[in-house]
């Protein structure tokens, strides 16, 4: 009877608190990937993992700036792929920027590479992820949990 109610929106505080760390663990996970792929190692320099940390970051907040973890509910999926698409375009254009205040630091290897594969693996993790929440959602309205009633 519990879930009848509306856990998902008794509980949204940590629904979102989830979805906000899955998704910053999906950036830094796919960047980590798509260094070894180009590199064959894992980030070692402490020009690197800056780098990771400032894409995390930036990814983080232009994701609450585009109000991506607003309810999607009545929002068509393609509106959501857009702004995830304009969130790594914009995460990825600053850490694009972020290169030329650590070049002189030390330089980052493949960096054209990596932000190539970390741009476009993290865009199909997120369109993925996305999917599959909206499919879950989908499942658990169909079964009756989860509604709203006007």
């Amino acid at each position: 009877m519990i879930f009848r109610k509306g856990i998902l929106n008794t509980h949204s505080g940590e629904v979102l608190f989830l979805f906000r760390l899955v998704d910053l663990i999906v950036v830094l996970a796919v960047g980590i990937i798509s260094y070894y792929i180009v590199n064959g190692a894992l980030p070692s320099s402490p020009q690197e993992k800056i780098f990771i940390l400032f894409a995390i970051l930036g990814f983080a907040i232009f994701s609450e700036w585009l109000g991506v973890y607003a309810s999607g509910r009545g929002r068509r999926i393609t509106s959501e792929l857009m702004r995830v698409a304009l969130i790594g375009i914009l995460t990825f254009s600053l850490a694009y920027l972020l290169r030329y205040f650590l070049e002189g630091t030390g330089k980052i290897t493949n960096l054209y590479g990596w932000l190539g594969f970390w741009f476009f693996g993290l865009l199909a993790a997120q369109v993925g992820f996305r999917f599959a929440l909206r499919r879950v959602l989908g499942t658990l309205r169909a079964r009756g949990f989860n509604l709203r009633h006007v």
